[in-house]
């Protein structure tokens, strides 16, 4: 049975330690196929972005692909509720939770760590190499 707009949550490692009805959590669906493509163009663009800014930017941009809701986010100051707003994302997240989250969002929906699919593509780029290149 296939998985798009299936939702899932996700609970950053800061808040796991808290009751799980207290938990802030994300809400994402899965992805569809042309979705994806749109996630990974945007996510390999950081490496080429010319500006800091210009990556933090891309980075919250793909985590705006498939992000549906949250739930338990609250003001610390009045303790109000903060209303799910896909483009508040970068006033809630520092950028270490932002790298947590895209990462804990791509083991999610591939059911392999996100590492796992670093190590994997520096394995592929060092295979490309021809043995005069290689150190």
């Amino acid at each position: 049975m296939p998985m798009v707009g299936k939702k899932f949550k996700i609970v950053l490692k800061s808040d796991q330690d808290r009751p799980e009805q207290e938990q802030p959590y994300f809400e994402f669906e899965h992805l569809s196929g042309h979705q994806w493509i749109e996630r990974v163009k945007i996510q390999e663009s950081i490496e080429q972005a010319e500006t800091g800014v210009e990556a933090v930017n891309r980075l919250f941009e793909t985590l705006r692909i498939g992000l549906v809701g949250w739930g338990n986010m609250n003001n610390p100051e009045t303790g109000q509720p903060i209303v799910f707003n896909v483009k508040k994302l970068q006033d809630l997240l520092t950028f270490g939770e932002a790298r947590e989250l895209n990462e804990a969002f791509i083991d999610k929906q591939l059911g392999i760590s996100a590492k796992e699919i670093e190590k994997v593509g520096e394995e592929k780029s060092e295979h490309g190499k021809n043995d005069n290149e290689k150190s």
